[in-house]
């Protein structure tokens, strides 16, 4: 799916006023988050790994080039043009961004249900337990904060450099088809 086509889907269907009913706050968040994936998706395979990669991991490009097997130039350029693209789409789009874009979550909650992209009975993102029974993603983030400032450490630290079988791992399990958020379209 193109930006494109995944803003026009945003724009049918909106409502006027915020969704009200049952669990309104648990199903804005679910929107949000499915929306999330798939802007995320909307992005070719290249930049999709890129910006995983750069934003969310946080590599250096030297690291994030070796993984994609790509010059340290090319992999800067993709996570480029991702990021362009994304902030381009969400400045225009998403009211979480630009309080003038005419997205918000809570106007597509009863569209998402409608089309059958959300389930309020078995909500997927919001309430999924990440590593252990109840705990949910805001704990997930939380904790995701706080391995990054850890990593921003043993980064830091002159001497550190991962193990190259380590390496070699993360390698595979990116190329292993595993995870459908790095799949080509």
């Amino acid at each position: 799916m193109s930006f494109d086509e995944f803003r026009a889907g945003l724009a049918d269907g909106l409502a006027t006023a915020d969704y009200n009913g049952p669990d309104a706050r648990l199903l804005a968040e679910e929107t949000r988050l499915t929306c999330t994936q798939a802007m995320v998706q909307c992005l070719g395979r290249a930049e999709r790994v890129a910006y995983v990669l750069g934003e969310i991991f946080e590599l250096p490009s030297p690291e994030a080039a070796w993984i994609l097997d790509v010059t340290p130039a090319a992999y800067r350029k993709r996570l480029e043009r991702a990021r362009q693209r994304i902030r381009a789409f969400m400045t225009s789009t998403c009211g979480l961004v630009n309080p003038d874009a005419f997205c918000r979550c809570s106007r597509r909650v009863e569209k998402a249900v409608a089309i059958g992209r959300l389930d309020p009975r078995h909500p997927v993102f919001s309430t999924h337990p990440v590593s252990r029974p109840g705990r949910d993603v805001a704990e997930a983030a939380a904790q995701i904060g706080r391995l990054h400032d850890a990593a921003a450490v043993l980064r830091a630290h002159p001497d550190y450099a991962a193990p190259r079988d380590k390496a070699d791992a993360v390698l595979t399990l990116l190329r292993s088809g595993r995870f459908q958020l790095l799949e080509s379209e």
